[in-house]
């Protein structure tokens, strides 16, 4: 079976990733709040560092709202939805490095790290590289039709599970922050 647009349901997968997603993440806090080990020796960032990750969130929380909305209402990204995707984009490529560099775990680090928000961040960051390199590839001169259309089905389960990492990951940074992890 050829990979191409017509045999991937991506806007009837949306809704049902929606649902899961939520019900794990209501697990999680349920988990965590039920656990009560509080931690008050937390890292703290500085205000730079907490800055630059709003706005990832943010370029992020428009990147998704553009793009899974216009799927799920017309099937396509058009006008100015399209506009506002691609211009959050440029915002989301410079900010995945920055959040790279701020976020991801050294192996120096002295104090414990919860696993999720070590897990969610290197998927986030994995996420981010896939679903940028995708687009970046499909501007060059490199790939045909077949191949621009597998580019844009990578890129929007990459776009999915970027969100969906993004979700967890500032989960896990509040909870860090409240000291319940």
């Amino acid at each position: 079976m050829k990979l191409n647009v017509e045999n991937f349901a991506f806007d009837k997968l949306l809704i049902p990733t929606a649902m899961v997603t939520g019900i794990v993440f209501l697990l999680t806090v349920l988990v965590v709040l039920s656990s009560k080990k509080h931690r008050t020796d937390r890292y703290e960032r500085n205000w730079f560092t907490r800055s630059l990750y709003l706005l990832f969130i943010g370029c992020i929380s428009v990147l998704a709202a553009t793009s899974f909305g216009s799927i799920l209402q017309q099937g396509h990204m058009e006008h100015y939805a399209l506009m506002a995707h691609t211009t959050a984009a440029g915002g989301f490529v410079f900010l995945t490095l920055a959040v790279a560099i701020f976020f991801l775990p050294r192996g120096t680090a002295t104090k414990e790290i919860w696993r999720m928000e070590t897990c969610s961040v290197w998927v986030l960051i994995a996420g981010a590289m896939v679903t940028t390199a995708t687009m970046l590839v499909s501007m060059l001169p490199l790939l045909d039709t077949t191949g621009l259309l597998q580019a844009v089905q990578i890129h929007r389960y990459a776009g999915l599970v970027t969100a969906i990492a993004a979700i967890f990951h500032a989960f896990s940074l509040i909870a860090g922050r409240l000291g319940y992890r």
